[in-house]
């Protein structure tokens, strides 16, 4: 069939891969190029769009140089940096698996001892509850000795002052008797 060709309206889309190395660049990743009916894209455009591409690649290819380091950055880093022979002499430093070996029995030696004495230490403190406990019961016999004790320096003490009265009183009615000895001895005697 001949005759009128069909007229579309066109949009041409050129891919371009997004270079993760500068923000502009990735934001263009795609370019429209619109054009009107009866319009193709000419050479033109092409080289125009050509244009922007290879000027967009130019400055993240400047913006890359000016992140690079320098010679003189790149010496300072590495004047930093340890160098093989004190490597080896910090690694000489280390144990060895021998004195590892050494350490880990002498760990295994405390570990025991501790356990041991950890026993001991818990035998011990039953044996503290048990005398605590005896001590306690014999503390209360001592005081209820102590009591008894005390009662009978109390009856002592109350009979004690009971004797005193009754030996002042004897001595008073002593004295008594010898004032009237004397008052009657001396009426006898002229």
């Amino acid at each position: 069939m001949v005759g009128n060709p069909i007229i579309f309206t066109i949009t041409k889309r050129v891919f371009i891969p997004p270079l993760n190395t500068s923000d502009e660049l990735s934001k263009c990743g795609e370019v429209e190029v619109n054009q009107s009916k009866n319009q193709y894209a000419t050479k033109k455009d092409l080289e125009s769009t050509r244009h922007e591409v290879l000027d967009k690649i130019e400055a993240t290819k400047q913006e890359l140089i000016n992140k690079l380091v320098s010679k003189e950055e790149l010496k300072e880093i590495v004047a930093t940096l340890a160098t093989k022979e004190e490597l080896r002499r910090e690694v000489a430093k280390l144990a060895t698996k021998e004195e590892l070996e050494k350490v880990k029995q002498n760990l295994e030696i405390v570990a025991n001892q501790v356990a041991i004495n950890t026993l001991d230490i818990k035998e011990i403190k039953v044996e503290l509850v048990h005398l605590k406990g005896d001590m306690g019961a014999k503390f209360e016999m001592v005081l209820e000795a102590i009591d008894g004790v005390m009662a009978e320096l109390k009856d002592q003490k109350v009979e004690r002052a009971a004797t005193d009265h009754s030996l002042r009183r004897h001595e008073t009615k002593l004295d008594n008797h010898e004032t009237r000895i004397h008052a009657l001895e001396n009426k006898s005697a002229p």
